[in-house]
C-alpha cells in the first residue's frame, strides 16, 4: 500500500476516535483500529489487548485477520516480539501502558506504521477512560448526596451501613465491599482487598471500609480512592449519628445518678407486662430509710453514694426479666413480670436482707396484679403496703425506746 493510501486509511480513524465518550463507543472503535492497522501495514494478523485494571494481566478485545493466526499472535503476547511479531504499547499520558497493539507478518519497514495506528488506539482509550471516570465521579457524588438526603436515624445501623456498601458497589464497580465496626487497624491485610479505609471520628477509629476485586479495583487509581474516602466518611457519620441517638435514648430512659431505669421506663415496661402476663405481674416499692439524715449530717455526696449503693443491691437482686428503677428521690421500684405474689414476697425478703448486709435499709411494699389492674393501681397498693411496713417499724422503735 502506498504512503498516501496508508494516510488515507488512517485518516478515517480521526473522527471515530474523537467521538469516543463511553465504553460502548470504545468497543466499536477498537475493532476499527485493528482493521486499519491490518490494512495499512500489510500484517497477516492484528490484535489489540487491554490491561485488566488491578491485575496487570492483558485480555484480547479486538482482532483482524485469519482466525487460525489469532491464537498464535495472542500466545506470543506483549511486550515480546520477533519472528515477524511486533507489539506497540497504547500508553496513557504518563507513559503507563493501557494496552498493546500487536501484528504478525511484519518486517522492519512495515512495522513503523503500527506506531501511528497505536497513537489512535491510545487516544481512544484515554478519551474513553476520561469519560468513564467523569461519569463514575458524577454518579458517585449523586449517590453520596442521596445517602445524605435519605439518612434516617430511625433505621437500624446495619441498614444504614448496607446502603453505603451498595452505593460503593454500584458506583465504583467493586464486587467485594464490607464495613467492619470496631477499632480495627486500617493497615491490617484483608485477602483480595484493594483498599482498607478507616472510618474516623477525630482520633477515634469507628471501623473500616473494605473494598476490592472490582472493575475499578486499582489501588493506584487516586480518583477511585478519593471517592472511597467520601463513602467512608458517610459511613462514619452514620455510626456517629446512631451512637448519638442511642445515647439520647439511654438518657431519656435512665436515671443519671444510679444508672437504673427511670419512672417513665418503669411505667412503660410495667404496662407492657400487665398486658402480656396479667396476674403474673407484680411490683415492689422501696423507700430508703434515713436518706435525709445522711444528707444533713454528711452532705449530699454521701446521700448520693447511699442511693447508688441501694440501686446496686436492687439491680443484683433481680432475676432474669426483672428490673430495678429509681422513681425519684429516695423511692425505687422493682418490676416482677412473672411469678406474681409468691415471687414478689420472696424478692422483698431477699432485698431487705441484702440491704441490711450492705449497711442500708428500706421500707418495702409489694402488690400483685389483679384482673383489672393498671400500673397506677398497682403502685397505689404497693405504696400502701410500703407505708404499713414503715409505720410498723416506727411503732416497734417507739416501744423499744419506752422500755425502762
Amino acid at each position: 500500500m502506498s504512503a498516501s493510501a496508508q494516510l488515507e486509511r488512517l485518516s478515517v480513524l480521526l473522527p471515530l476516535v474523537a467521538g469516543v465518550r463511553t465504553g460502548d463507543d470504545l468497543d466499536a472503535v477498537l475493532p476499527a483500529v485493528a482493521e486499519a492497522a491490518y490494512e495499512a501495514s500489510g500484517a497477516t494478523c492484528v490484535a489489540i489487548l487491554l490491561r485488566s485494571e488491578g491485575a496487570g494481566d492483558v485480555e484480547p478485545v479486538a482482532f483482524h485477520g485469519p482466525a487460525h493466526l489469532r491464537e498464535a499472535l495472542t500466545i506470543a503476547g506483549p511486550p515480546a516480539g520477533g519472528d515477524g511479531v511486533v507489539w506497540v504499547p497504547l500508553t496513557d499520558k504518563d507513559g503507563t501502558p493501557l494496552g498493546y497493539l500487536g501484528a504478525s507478518g511484519l518486517g522492519e519497514a512495515e512495522s513503523s506504521i503500527l506506531a501511528a495506528v497505536a497513537a489512535y488506539g491510545a487516544q481512544a482509550l484515554r478519551r474513553a477512560r476520561a469519560s468513564i471516570a467523569a461519569t463514575r465521579h458524577r454518579i458517585a457524588l449523586e449517590a453520596l448526596m442521596r445517602l445524605r438526603a435519605e439518612f434516617d436515624l430511625h433505621e437500624r445501623l446495619d441498614v444504614l451501613l448496607d446502603s453505603v456498601v451498595e452505593a460503593v458497589r454500584e458506583t465504583l464497580g467493586f464486587r467485594n465491599v464490607s464495613i467492619e465496626i470496631g477499632p480495627h487497624g486500617a493497615t491490617t491485610h484483608r485477602e483480595g482487598a484493594t483498599a482498607v479505609l478507616p472510618l474516623m471520628a477525630g482520633d477515634r477509629c469507628l471501623g473500616v471500609l473494605v473494598a476490592g476485586d472490582g472493575r475499578h479495583g486499582d489501588a493506584d487509581d487516586p480518583e477511585a480512592l478519593g471517592l472511597l474516602h467520601l463513602f467512608a466518611a458517610s459511613a462514619a457519620s452514620r455510626i456517629l449519628g446512631t451512637e448519638a441517638r442511642d445515647a439520647a435514648e439511654h438518657l431519656a430512659d435512665t436515671d443519671a445518678l444510679t444508672g437504673l431505669g427511670n419512672r417513665a421506663t418503669f411505667v412503660r415496661l410495667a404496662d407492657h407486662a400487665l398486658r402480656r402476663a396479667g396476674r403474673e405481674t407484680a411490683i415492689l416499692l422501696c423507700d430508703m430509710d434515713g436518706l435525709k439524715a445522711v444528707n444533713d449530717a454528711e452532705g449530699h455526696a454521701a446521700g448520693d453514694a447511699r442511693l447508688q449503693l441501694t440501686a446496686g443491691v436492687l439491680a443484683r437482686a433481680c432475676a432474669d426479666g426483672e428490673s430495678a428503677h429509681r422513681l425519684g428521690g429516695d423511692e425505687f421500684a422493682v418490676l416482677v413480670p412473672a411469678g406474681g405474689a409468691a415471687q414478689a414476697a420472696r424478692l422483698a425478703t431477699d432485698i431487705d436482707a441484702a440491704l441490711h448486709a450492705a449497711g442500708a435499709s428500706a421500707s418495702i411494699g409489694w402488690a400483685a396484679a389483679r384482673p383489672d389492674s393498671t400500673v397506677d393501681e398497682l403502685l397505689d397498693r404497693a405504696d400502701a403496703g410500703m407505708y404499713r411496713v414503715k409505720r410498723g417499724r416506727r411503732a416497734r422503735r417507739g416501744r423499744s425506746g419506752s422500755r425502762p
